[in-house]
């Protein structure tokens, strides 16, 4: 999923580009904006998952404090990206924008990559007690 919508943002970017070499007036061949929303709702649909993640027993079983940290920096960065890929559809020739969803798009994945080792951490009984440093 998440390399999906890596490939998507990429995409947009791409878009983004080619809108800004279109002659002033011509609409670009293909709409952009169609898969910025269905992204926007992606991450939408992300919220709920992380609000499921209990990263207070987590850390209560030894866990380091900083993974509700990057739960909380997740959330945020998911309502932020499905923000900006909703403007983003709306005015697809803003590179800054199309830039600014690629870094949120990658500091998302990171963090939620860090979670999901939290989560693999806590549920499976043949590791130790013990968590990565």
């Amino acid at each position: 999923m998440y390399r999906t919508l890596r490939g998507l943002i990429l995409l947009a970017c791409a878009a983004a580009l080619y809108a800004q070499q279109q002659p002033a007036g011509l609409e670009p061949e293909w709409d952009i904006g169609v898969i910025l929303q269905e992204m926007s709702a992606h991450a939408v649909r992300l919220l709920p998952v992380l609000d499921r993640l209990e990263v207070k027993a987590w850390v209560e079983k030894g866990a380091s404090a900083t993974y509700a940290a990057q739960l909380q920096s997740s959330k945020e960065q998911a309502r932020a990206f499905a923000d900006g890929a909703r403007d983003l559809a709306r005015n697809p020739e803003k590179l800054p924008v199309a830039l600014e969803l690629l870094f949120r798009i990658q500091g998302l994945e990171t963090m939620v990559g860090s979670l999901e080792e939290g989560t693999r951490n806590i549920r499976t009984p043949r590791w130790p007690r013990r968590w990565p440093a």
